[in-house]
């Protein structure tokens, strides 16, 4: 087993509201649409977190990856805070673990926002020495592509 964890970080000021870059990373189910390498995308449930003071949601959603002619399906168990917080973490595919997290705050009054601070954070460990080698240190720029597809169709709908 490849045991080694990988870390990606990024923090980005951006000139959209927090629920604006909110709805497109909860918008699971259009994923395919704009995210790159990414061939189909959905959800299979959505309920509400019993017990929730934000009104949270537990999302189960997947994504087919397609990478090097290789073809990987993810099955996600998100818990969604609207507007502020998604928590990712990788149910099953190609990876022994994959947890994300992205944090949005709107910059200035929150009754007119100037924009909003984006922080996506990544934890990954391969399934395989296979895996690792195949994907490697490309998955630490796939994640980065990842994260600026997500601002780029947030600026899309915007327009």
């Amino acid at each position: 087993m490849f045991a080694k964890t990988f870390t990606y970080a990024n923090t980005l000021l951006v000139p959209y509201s927090a629920q604006q870059v909110y709805d497109v990373v909860d918008d699971v189910g259009q994923y395919h649409r704009f995210l790159p390498n990414c061939a189909a995308s959905g959800v299979s449930s959505r309920k509400d977190e019993n017990g929730s003071q934000r009104g949270s949601e537990r999302v189960l959603g997947y994504m087919d990856l397609s990478f090097l002619g290789l073809r990987y399906r993810l099955d996600s168990n998100n818990l969604h805070t609207p507007h502020h917080l998604i928590e990712l973490h990788i149910a099953s595919g190609p990876f022994k673990s994959l947890d994300g997290r992205w944090e949005i705050k709107n910059l200035g009054d929150a009754s007119a926002p100037q924009g909003c601070k984006v922080t996506y954070t990544m934890q990954w460990q391969y399934a395989s020495t296979v895996l690792a080698m195949t994907v490697g240190q490309r998955f630490e720029s796939i994640a980065k592509q990842l994260l600026d597809a997500f601002i780029a169709e947030t600026a899309r709908r915007a327009a």
